[in-house]
């Protein structure tokens, strides 16, 4: 299989890093790059020149799937082994799921080189597995690779005081766009959603029950139908992004299309699919299932339908709709959600770290106009160029952040916060049950919060291992159960 030009810079530039030193390496591969055929050369090219045994890590059994495929075209010569589930199947490429791998490590003895897929998922459940393999191998060489190398917990993954170095490689969306490697997109911001403002968050996240309950408010579906009507009356190939599986239903059957999710029988989904892929449905709604590594070059619409304050998320739902195809100009991404006033544009996104303060130059260089009648985001001129409308200022834009941003801080500085925590044991109940009462005073004053769990219960072990990660002046999120106000 031969590599395009960029993809052969990439693979010189991540040898060149491994003959450098250094245990730890990073590639930076947006969508429709080919990362996983890249990767297979690697794998290839290393045991081929080098003898080198191989390991390729993935978060989900679809992944696994295709780089076996691609990796059988780009060498079909060399055989995979594969870890996932049941089959355990070592060879001198191995390929698997982090959680077969992790269960099975013995039985793949020293590796020389492991490659970490979509690695802003890194965890210390990966870290073990490479400790354990950098124990058999001091010499052993990994290489991360993502097309979004940031998350919520860190911002950019990489860096000073970090596991991961600056990477050997870059290959952007915008310069893939620029390279013809990738689909021009056009961004319509149609509404702002301010009620978010009201949804409280749950680990950094918008809470998705409370999202579920306000977006499958039937105005809300109805912004959807509109904007398509509206907007997207001459796009062939729609895909549309819920927050759960109750509100990829609901909108699917008020729009009269149909839905994926990870309820449906496997044949069904995978008919759905494809009858989407061929062009025989035009429109197809989907929490998450389509979001990471899914293939379908005529989407040349997405309707964001689901608010993220991720901006991993935020660009690979975006990216689903950039791959070229024939007949097909640019795409075209309808924001519902007000995703764009906390990103930036998907092309060029803002990552800072968590409550790090967004510097006002790199604020203004972000931030791009929004046409006040068609929606569109414009990033350079004072004249929208699809209607003609006199564009709002680059400062609106940017008041209007720092307004949403205000409103964020004045929301954490509202919450109650820890005065006080313990965990009283061996306590029992008036029903005689006997267990542990976890305790908290917060800043709200009055009664502690708290909560008892039986000895010997799953819950009791989740409490204290909460209880550990708790400190003085951490900010609390409570909500009402049966038994009282607690924590979430």
């Amino acid at each position: 299989m031969k590599l395009r030009p960029i993809q052969t810079e990439s693979l010189d530039s991540v040898f060149s890093s491994f003959r450098a030193g250094g245990t730890y390496h990073l590639v930076n591969a947006c969508v429709s790059f080919g990362k996983t055929i890249v990767a297979s050369e690697i794998m290839r090219k290393s045991h081929a020149e080098y003898g080198a045994k191989c390991l390729f890590i993935a978060h989900l059994k679809e992944l696994v799937e295709q780089t076996v495929d691609k990796f059988s075209k780009v060498a079909p010569e060399l055989s995979c082994g594969v870890f996932m589930g049941a089959k355990k199947q070592d060879a001198d490429i191995v390929v698997g799921t982090w959680q077969t791998i992790a269960r099975n490590l013995e039985s793949i003895g020293a590796v020389n080189l492991i490659i970490i897929d979509e690695v802003h998922y890194y965890s210390k459940k990966y870290q073990d597995i490479v400790d354990y393999f950098l124990a058999l191998n001091p010499r052993l060489r990994v290489l991360g690779v993502t097309g979004t190398p940031y998350n919520l917990k860190e911002g950019w993954i990489y860096g000073e005081k970090k596991i991961w170095p600056e990477p050997c490689f870059d290959a952007r969306i915008d310069q893939m766009i620029e390279l013809g490697y990738l689909s021009p997109y056009r961004y319509k911001m149609a509404d702002e959603m301010k009620e978010l403002d009201q949804v409280k968050k749950t680990a950094g996240e918008f809470n998705e029950a409370e999202l579920e309950g306000l977006l499958t408010e039937e105005r809300h579906m109805g912004t959807v139908k509109h904007v398509i009507e509206t907007y997207a009356s001459d796009r062939k190939s729609i895909m549309i992004f819920c927050v759960t599986i109750e509100h990829a239903e609901k909108l699917a059957s008020f729009l009269g299309v149909e839905a994926v999710h990870s309820k449906l029988h496997h044949s069904q989904v995978r008919s759905r699919i494809d009858a989407f892929k061929r062009g025989e449905t035009r429109i197809i709604v989907n929490v998450s299932m389509l979001t990471v590594g899914f293939d379908a070059p005529s989407v040349d619409c997405l309707v964001v339908a689901r608010p993220t304050l991720s901006p991993a998320l935020f660009v690979q739902m975006a990216g689903r709709s950039l791959r070229i195809a024939e007949g097909k100009k640019d795409a075209l991404i309808l924001d519902l959600v007000g995703n764009y006033l906390r990103h930036g544009l998907p092309s060029n996104p803002k990552i800072r770290k968590p409550k790090e303060k967004e510097d006002a130059k790199e604020k203004e260089k972000n931030t791009a106009s929004v046409c006040p009648e068609c929606f569109e985001i414009v990033e350079d001129g004072t004249i929208c160029p699809y209607c003609g409308a006199e564009l709002l200022a680059k400062k609106e834009i940017i008041e209007r952040d720092e307004a949403l941003k205000m409103k964020e801080i004045e929301r954490e500085q509202l919450k109650p916060k820890v005065v006080k925590f313990w965990e009283k044991l061996d306590h029992e109940t008036g029903n005689g049950n006997k267990g542990s009462l976890f305790c908290i005073n917060t800043t709200t004053g009055g009664r502690p919060l708290f909560k008892f769990c039986g000895t010997g219960t799953k819950k009791i072990l989740r409490e204290r291992e909460r209880f550990e990660g708790l400190k003085i002046g951490d900010s609390l999120e409570i909500v009402a159960t049966a038994y009282g106000p607690w924590i979430v």
